[in-house]
């Protein structure tokens, strides 16, 4: 009897990007997130998040507006203009509470706008699986 010597390739894990400079807010996500068993980067300000973007071609963002370098909406537009990530789903997820800024965000395709004051990390970690679901 001939041995197979086809191997079955392991599901690879779904990847997340969470952009924010808020250091205990990102690290709280990256805990949460890898303990559901996503594998999770994360990017200080805007500039390293667009090279983690364009790099690691996340499942999903989540992203903060209110950051140095590039802003959360101006990341958005970047990663929106870019054929290889413009499809990438994101979450935004600020404590900026703006209809204007919702409606712009709305406008550039996301997934949802969250107010970090209004929601539990337990709601926003359950909104990002149910969009990784669909990815």
């Amino acid at each position: 009897m001939a041995l197979s010597t086809s191997t079955t390739k392991e599901p690879q894990k779904q990847h997340v990007l969470v952009v924010d400079d808020d250091a205990p807010v990102s690290t709280l996500f990256k805990k949460e997130l890898t303990a559901l068993g996503y594998s999770v980067d994360v990017a200080g300000n805007g500039e390293e998040g667009l090279l983690l973007a364009r790099t690691r071609k996340p499942n999903l963002i989540i992203l903060d507006l209110i950051m140095p370098k590039i802003g959360g909406r101006e990341l958005l537009e970047k990663i929106r203009a870019d054929k290889a990530t413009f499809s990438i789903p994101i979450m935004i997820v600020s404590h900026l509470e703006s209809n204007y800024e919702q409606k712009k965000c709305e406008e550039l395709g996301i997934c949802c706008y969250i107010v970090k004051h209004k929601s539990s990390i337990q709601n926003i970690i359950n909104k990002a699986r149910l969009i990784l679901e669909k990815t």
